[in-house]
């Protein structure tokens, strides 16, 4: 019986196809997808959190710098404000003082004893103490000392000489309630001689301009006199003739100048036959001619 499993010829082609329904197991899946991840969100979602993230960070960082740029413009208004708060203030103040320089003080009847300064008081002598006397009274009226009582408190409280201060401890409280003038008219009949201004008279007679001593300084300590001589003479009696005119002074000023071309210039030019006479133009023409001498 002949096999029938025999070959008879060529092999029949073997069917390499899988069964239907089975996958062959070196078949490649199509599914894997580039638009999914492993995590199952797609990269397209990844980079749209990864935006809104960025997004988010710069938005509060633009917040915060807006933030310090208002607290910083808010230092810098506050620091303008107090600067010319400042300004103002020093402004004000400075005007404040050139107003109170400008205005003189309001007199007032009072004053300030503990703040008035005690100094040396006049002396035994007429120069001096005339001179004491003219100070004191500048000095009533630049500080608007106007009250009669505190001018001789005042007075009193300066005298050092032991006849001075012997008067005022006797006769000081007798002048209260009385002006300034009688106080003060009491006062040179104790302190100085009888006839004071005779006396500065003949020492202005007696008054020489030294080798070297300029006419100009000579001619100040003639005008010194003659201020002392004409103090306060208004209060003399009409028939005491005391006052000492400026051409006067310069008939005296011309017998002290010792220097013989002065003195000759002085009658060449006719200084003193000037009219009206001026004691200022008289001294400044001698002052050249002391210039072109020396």
């Amino acid at each position: 019986m002949a096999d029938s499993t025999t070959s008879t010829g060529a092999d029949p082609p073997k069917n390499t196809d899988p069964p239907k329904g089975e996958v062959p197991s070196n078949s490649k899946s199509n599914d894997s997808s580039p638009s999914k991840s492993t995590g199952g969100k797609t990269i397209t979602d990844h980079y749209v959190e990864l935006l809104l993230k960025l997004q988010h960070t710069a938005a509060v960082q633009l917040q915060e710098e807006q933030q310090n740029n208002i607290k910083q413009h808010r230092a810098n208004w506050d620091q303008i404000v107090h600067l010319e708060n400042t300004l103002f203030d020093n402004v004000t103040k400075a005007e404040e003082e050139k107003q109170e320089r400008l205005t003189p003080p309001p007199k007032s009847p009072r004053l300030d004893l503990q703040k008035f300064r005690i100094a040396d008081g006049p002396f035994q002598s007429i120069e001096p103490f005339l001179n004491w006397v003219q100070q004191l009274q500048i000095y009533f009226s630049t500080k608007s000392v106007i009250n009669n009582d505190n001018k001789i408190y005042v007075a009193g409280g300066l005298l050092e000489e032991t006849i001075l201060v012997r008067f005022y401890a006797s006769e000081g409280a007798l002048y209260a309630g009385k002006t300034w003038k009688e106080f003060r008219s009491r006062l040179f009949e104790v302190a100085l001689p009888q006839r004071w201004r005779t006396t500065l008279k003949s020492r202005l007679r007696e008054l020489t301009m030294g080798p070297t001593e300029s006419f100009i300084v000579f001619s100040s300590r003639a005008q010194t006199l003659q201020s002392l001589i004409n103090f306060d003479d208004s209060l003399l009696p009409e028939n005491v003739v005391t006052h000492l005119s400026d051409f006067d002074l310069a008939k005296f000023v011309v017998l002290g100048v010792k220097n013989e071309i002065i003195h000759r210039d002085i009658t060449k030019f006719a200084l003193l036959d000037a009219t009206p006479f001026s004691y200022s133009a008289f001294k400044n023409c001698v002052a050249c001619f002391n210039k072109v001498t020396v």
